[in-house]
């Protein structure tokens, strides 16, 4: 990491994020695959059972409840349990997976574990940020659509700035929007071109298992446990680089905050 934050481009802000993330890419990807990899494996296992076992239009019609087999309704609860401890878990890793991308680009490295016991800690700061911005974008897409998109870029730096500068909740929400002030449209075409990339590799991946339901959950997991951590770095280096345009170009103030924002050995 050079001794100054400086602008990028979008080329520069994609190009620098992977550059690293292959650095570091064992230890992000080790990170996702702790739990991504198991419960990608488990939704799809418990989707394919709910598939298998729903009954046609024409049988409901004809039966009513009783055309739906008890295990249908058990893989419907199975997978309502599993959507809200995937909702949690994932918030921990994403939160592991930020702090370590941060670290990563201020070359102030993570152990694993350290990385998890933040993760851990700040759940409820991180889960509350999450809801915060899928409200806010829910809102602004139930009421004319482009309001919900320009939430989503306005407030799609608030988790680096949670593990960078220790803000939560409001103040998260906040300092996104201050930060992508006058900068939507750079914003929006980074996060949209590295989203369309990620979404082609995972494509790509799990496309020769479209009749494989198995070989699709295991590619689909590799995707996820691929993409998200460049995902984060791709925040992570944005928001480096809208601190430079902000006209924050010392990294050591940046590096202070990170550290101040780590939680008690």
């Amino acid at each position: 990491m050079q001794a100054t934050l400086s602008q990028r481009t979008i080329s520069q802000v994609l190009a620098d994020a992977f550059e690293v993330y292959r650095k570091n890419w064992g230890k992000l990807t080790a990170i996702a695959a702790i739990f991504i990899f198991p419960l990608t494996l488990l939704g799809h296992f418990i989707t394919h059972l709910v598939v298998v076992q729903t009954p046609s239009r024409a049988e409901v019609e004809a039966r009513g409840f009783e055309a739906f087999p008890a295990g249908f309704w058990d893989a419907v609860i199975g997978a309502v349990v599993l959507g809200i401890l995937t909702l949690l878990i994932t918030q921990i890793v994403q939160g592991a997976i930020a702090r370590t991308a941060a670290g990563a680009v201020l070359d102030e490295p993570l152990e694993m574990g350290t990385a998890y016991r933040y993760g851990l800690v700040r759940l409820g700061s991180i889960l509350l940020v999450g809801v915060l911005i899928a409200l806010a974008v829910m809102g602004g897409l139930l009421l004319l659509v482009i309001p919900g998109f320009i939430f989503l870029v306005r407030f799609s730096l608030s988790v680096p700035a949670l593990v960078i500068e220790g803000t939560r909740g409001r103040a998260a929400l906040s300092r996104s929007w201050r930060l992508t002030r006058g900068q939507g449209w750079h914003t929006f075409g980074a996060l949209f071109v590295s989203a369309v990339l990620l979404g082609l590799a995972t494509s790509i991946l799990t496309l020769p298992f479209a009749q494989n339901w198995f070989g699709q959950a295991v590619a689909a997991s590799v995707g996820s446990v691929l993409t998200m951590p460049y995902a984060a770095m791709v925040s992570v280096v944005l928001y480096m680089d809208l601190r430079a345009r902000e006209g924050q170009s010392d990294v050591n103030v940046v590096r202070r905050e990170f550290d101040a924002a780590g939680v008690p050995a």
